[in-house]
């Protein structure tokens, strides 16, 4: 009952290969008949009157019939290529982008507190790493498994007409091989999920040895050390937590080979005492039969090997529609003016921490205002902008957007500026866009971004303007930008947005002392009449602000007007003196 349900729920990937490629089915079953009539018909009981026509000396008959079986061959198996070699390959790649395309979707709106979950990685692996393949793998199972029941059905309609009691030795093995196929492939769906969670660590390692970002650090520090010994151990531990399947599996092995030399024996052995017993099989027939018993066994046991891998695709698929039932949040536009974010006694808590990260945090920003929220590293600068973005909601007290409960939804309003905000291996202009520009419209509109951030003249200059390629990765003529670019490039993207409130977190953490003085500049030119909160803890880099709250170990300790706050003599006073005679000192 439980392979059954397993099968069953891969079924239903065939109504989205349907939707994907609307031929592969239909092909398919054409497939499915040309390889029954090739096999039973064509190699089986063409055979059988080949023989009979060769034994009676009716040699053009045997000579038509061989032509025949040629001709029919070569077709049925020409189909069978032509699948094969053409059309599955370009099949492939369509059900590669519907497949994979509806998990990356879903994967860039889950909620952002699946990936403070495990398990949550994990069902994605799963679900990636197996769900195109598995579509195709399944289509071929089921092909598989029609042209088995066909074939068995063929076969076993053969030996009943001519020796019945030759069933008996060939059903009884398979029976058993079907039992052992079953476990096998219970045993196989085992190791793959106890091996997993290795497999993460193991591509880990295998993503920062060939990650750009950690080049240097793999070249100057003792960095390869432990991410080797993080291997051996991921190795070690998938070897170990997979033994008891493999195990298993080993043992399962050797009883289906040895099921399978019983059943091959026994059935020559049998055709052979019919026909010196009896006399009543004539050279045509015993080809018939011997050929149709074989057929009949290796069919019944793929049988049992066929349904326990639709059981086993089942089970993976799945993987695939529990992570597309995630939780997930989708983008949709603003639908009405922005007037104010504002917390009120917020405390929040990582799910899958036990500390909190807020305290009963209280701040306000409201349109056309420019605040900064400042502290140190890890005082809850960063979460505070995910809660403001709706990722996560908070635990106690009130997180609103003009006097309503704020949502994921209302990311709209925002537009985010990072210091970790990455330039893509894309052209200049969709790098701005993320999308191709869609006509002239498109592209005035990328160059006078550019302008603004003082970047059009740079990018013009490149080989293709705009279309030049960014980055390496794929193209060898691709552009690689400074920091300092990269991050112009980046605010020309955030005014291309047109959002509502701009969002900057430590925007200039990356530069040096005159490159933040540049930025800053640039900052307060183009945000003069835009709604700014900026992130950082470099108190020296607050040109234009409004509003400065000081946070702490997630409380807001201080707030007020730079001014205010350097006249009460406080936290902020004393930060603010000892960076700025640091600053003084770099430049």
């Amino acid at each position: 009952m439980k392979t059954f349900k397993s099968i069953l729920q891969g079924f239903r990937l065939l109504r989205d290969v349907a939707k994907a490629s609307p031929w592969r089915l239909p092909l398919e079953f054409f497939s499915v008949i040309a390889a029954v009539l090739n096999s039973m018909l064509v190699r089986v009981y063409l055979v059988k009157l080949i023989l009979d026509d060769v034994v009676a000396g009716e040699f053009m008959a045997a000579v038509r019939l061989i032509v025949i079986a040629a001709v029919g061959d070569f077709i049925l198996s020409a189909y069978e290529s032509w699948m094969s070699s053409r059309f599955r390959p370009c099949d492939g790649v369509r059900l590669h982008e519907r497949f994979q395309g509806k998990l990356y979707r879903r994967a860039a709106g889950v909620e952002l507190r699946c990936y403070d979950d495990p398990e949550y990685f994990d069902s994605f692996i799963m679900a990636a790493k197996n769900s195109d393949s598995t579509v195709g793998k399944m289509i071929g199972s089921i092909r598989e498994f029609m042209i088995t029941v066909a074939e068995i059905i063929i076969s076993g309609g053969f030996i009943l007409s001519g020796l019945s009691g030759l069933l008996l030795v060939v059903l009884v093995p398979s029976v058993l091989y079907i039992l052992v196929s079953g476990l096998s492939a219970k045993a196989r769906v085992g190791i793959s999920a106890a091996m997993n969670p290795q497999q993460k660590r193991m591509e880990y390692v295998k993503r920062v040895f060939f990650s750009k970002e950690s080049a240097v650090d793999m070249r100057t520090t003792g960095l390869k050390k432990p991410l080797l010994d993080m291997l051996d151990d991921a190795c070690d531990d998938a070897i170990r937590d997979g033994k008891k399947y493999t195990d298993r599996r080993t043992w399962y092995s050797i009883l289906q080979g040895g099921l399978f030399y019983f059943q091959y024996i026994s059935i020559i052995a049998v055709l052979a005492w019919s026909a010196l017993e009896t006399h009543d099989i004539s050279v045509g027939d015993f080809s018939l039969l011997m050929s149709s018993a074989l057929a009949l066994g290796n069919n019944l046991r793929f049988f049992g090997q066929t349904v326990g891998e639709l059981a086993e695709y089942g089970l993976f698929s799945e993987y695939y529609y529990q992570f597309l039932k995630l939780p997930a949040r989708t983008f949709s536009a603003p639908d009405e003016e922005y007037r104010e974010t504002r917390f009120q006694d917020v405390s929040f808590t990582y799910p899958a921490g036990t500390d909190p990260v807020f305290r009963d945090l209280t701040f306000r920003l409201q349109n056309h205002e420019k605040i900064a929220v400042v502290g140190p590293n890890g005082a809850g600068k960063s979460t505070l902008v995910s809660l403001m973005l709706g990722f996560y909601p908070p635990d106690e007290g009130e997180a609103l957007l003009n006097d309503r409960q704020l949502t994921a939804g209302d990311k709209g309003y925002y537009s985010l500026i990072f210091q970790d905000s990455r330039l893509y291996p894309f052209t200049v202009a969709e790098n701005l866009l993320l999308r191709s520009p869609r006509g002239e419209d498109d592209r005035a509109a990328v160059k006078s971004a550019l302008g603004k951030v003082h970047m059009w003249e740079r990018v013009d200059s490149l080989p293709l303007s705009m279309d030049t390629p960014l980055t390496k990765e794929f193209e060898s003529g691709g552009v690689v930008f400074s920091g300092g670019e990269a991050q112009r490039i980046m605010l020309a993207r955030a005014l291309l947005q047109r959002r509502s409130v701009y969002i900057m977190d430590e925007p200039t953490a990356a530069q040096d002392p005159k490159s933040e003085s540049e930025l800053n500049r640039l900052f307060t030119e183009l945000m003069r009449d835009e709604t700014v909160m900026l992130i950082t803890h470099r108190l020296s880099t607050l040109p234009g602000i409004d509003y400065i709250y000081l946070m702490d170990e997630g409380r807001m300790i201080e707030s007020g007007t730079h001014e205010e706050l350097m006249a009460l003599g406080g936290r902020y006073h004393h930060i603010y003196t000892v960076q700025a005679e640091l600053f003084s000192m770099e430049e």
